[in-house]
């Protein structure tokens, strides 16, 4: 951080739920860590992967990549090696050598490790790892710190989300119980037709402290928050908090 640099709250929380998340990814196990990277792929890249990495017993198999395409063209790496981002990184490109081995017709790879890269070390593992593939071979280096921040960003958008990786990210379920992302409050259909009782509110809370919206489920409250918190310009740090379960007793 510069100097005189101001970090907002809400930029200060997402830094402390995104190393929450990460320390849930070191201390998972090779089996735990190879679900969690296999299903991060399938849902962030939208690749159609066959996990293999994992015998019927759940322990990892050997003489097979960790998860691939049919026509081969894809193939992701898992690893919990505590050595990983050691140089002179024998582990990365085992991997790479393994899945170019695999398959010929290798278009993309991704690497997966539970730790976290150094930031000074990470341009240089990346050209290395690509003077060691192919021509043509696209490939992600996908550390915790990577894996964490996509998946606070994307559970944010996409709550469903929520359920695929809440078994293996204990944290995840104190922060979506916390609050909601401040980009999710702004989440506003693209159907959603503006009226005047947007501006109702907003100049109802330009006089008063405390405004309540009440109306029976279904009704539309909570989209129409949103719109305002839309077009709220002077509040840094806006918070939504998850009410329900909360007795009035």
């Amino acid at each position: 951080m510069e100097d005189g640099e101001v970090i907002s709250m809400s930029e200060i929380m997402k830094r402390r739920s995104v190393n929450k998340l990460i320390e849930d990814i070191k201390i998972l196990n090779a089996t735990d860590f190879e679900e969690l990277s296999n299903k991060f792929i399938r849902v962030i890249f939208d690749e159609e992967l066959i996990h293999r990495g994992l015998d019927l017993n759940g322990k990892p198999a050997k003489g097979t990549v960790d998860s691939l395409n049919l026509d081969l063209s894809v193939i992701a790496e898992y690893s919990t090696d505590k050595k990983y981002f050691n140089k002179p990184y024998n582990k990365i490109l085992s991997d790479i050598k393994h899945a170019q081995n695999y398959s010929g017709d290798l278009k993309r790879l991704y690497l997966c490790s539970n730790l976290t890269c150094k930031v000074t070390e990470f341009a240089d593992l990346m050209l290395m790892c690509v003077e060691n593939l192919r021509a043509g071979i696209d490939f992600k280096l996908l550390d915790a710190r990577y894996i964490a921040e996509r998946v606070y960003e994307e559970v944010g958008k996409k709550s469903e989300l929520f359920a695929i990786f809440e078994e293996y990210l204990p944290s995840l379920k104190p922060m979506l119980d916390d609050y909601e992302y401040e980009y999710c409050i702004n989440n506003v259909p693209e159907d959603y037709i503006y009226t005047v009782k947007e501006k109702d509110v907003l100049a109802l809370l330009a006089k008063e402290t405390i405004l309540v919206v009440h109306g029976i489920s279904g009704s539309g409250k909570s989209y129409l928050l949103r719109a305002v918190v839309n077009r709220l310009r002077d509040y840094e740090n806006i918070f939504w908090i998850n009410g329900s379960g909360i007795s009035a007793e």
